[in-house]
């Protein structure tokens, strides 16, 4: 029973910032929002492991989190590549753009610093080592 009050204490007063700024009140994505992102990896990877970058990068931000919010993964065919967003209450947190030329982006947004995805940014990175082209 004092785990669960603890727990809820700490969701309670982990997220007091980001709603305190209102940031939670309207839905952030990349559309709507794009000042609200910032890009933290880029690079190429292989053309020929799409597919297998794809699925690294989406398997990667579908790990468990090391947060409580309960994200998912939504990963979208886009005219010009995929487009794989980590989602929490119809916000982009991470977007990352496997694009069919071989460009890779991984935007993230700020929420004024509060909420961390550094798991999941960490195994990206490892995606895009594993397939980088050259």
């Amino acid at each position: 029973m004092k785990l669960a009050a603890s727990l809820t204490i700490v969701a309670l007063f982990s997220g007091c910032t980001t709603v305190s700024t209102g940031e939670f009140t309207t839905s952030v994505n990349t559309v709507a929002t794009p000042s609200k992102f910032r890009t933290i990896v880029d690079g190429r990877y292989r053309k020929s492991e799409q597919a297998a970058m794809v699925d690294c990068v989406n398997d990667a931000m579908a790990s468990p989190s090391e947060n409580i919010l309960l994200p998912h993964v939504r990963q979208t065919k886009r005219a010009d590549g995929y487009r794989v967003d980590l989602v929490v209450a119809a916000s982009q947190f991470l977007v990352a753009y496997i694009r069919d030329d071989g460009r890779f982006q991984l935007d993230t947004s700020d929420y004024s610093g509060v909420v961390k995805f550094n798991r999941e940014e960490t195994s990206i990175k490892a995606c895009l080592s594993k397939h980088r082209e050259g």
